[in-house]
């Protein structure tokens, strides 16, 4: 009886921060905003249910410091994304 419970709380905490936003680094406000949208395009490249596959690179002609952030946002969220899903895999099982 207890294991099904545990296991239901620990489900619900996972599902509940499977796409964490990870805040931009300090710099411009080009650099921080492209940090954010790469982000989203990497949680979604990533599979979560949350944001759309955007791709692996910026749309358009973008600067090299909108370029720069977009990239770095999205390995960072698309990475984090995959841990998560690595955790609950491992903890119920691949769907």
């Amino acid at each position: 009886m207890r294991v099904p419970l545990i296991a239901t709380i620990l489900v619900t905490m996972l599902g509940a921060c499977t796409t964490p936003i990870s805040p931009p680094p300090p710099g411009p406000p080009e650099v921080r905003a492209a940090y954010n949208d790469g982000c989203a395009a990497g949680y979604g490249y990533a599979g979560s249910p949350f944001h759309s596959n955007r791709g692996t690179e910026p749309a358009g002609a973008v600067s090299a410091a909108y370029r720069a952030g977009w990239l770095e946002g999205f390995d960072k969220c698309r990475r984090s994304y995959d841990r998560i899903q690595l955790v609950i895999h491992g903890l119920f099982g691949a769907p």
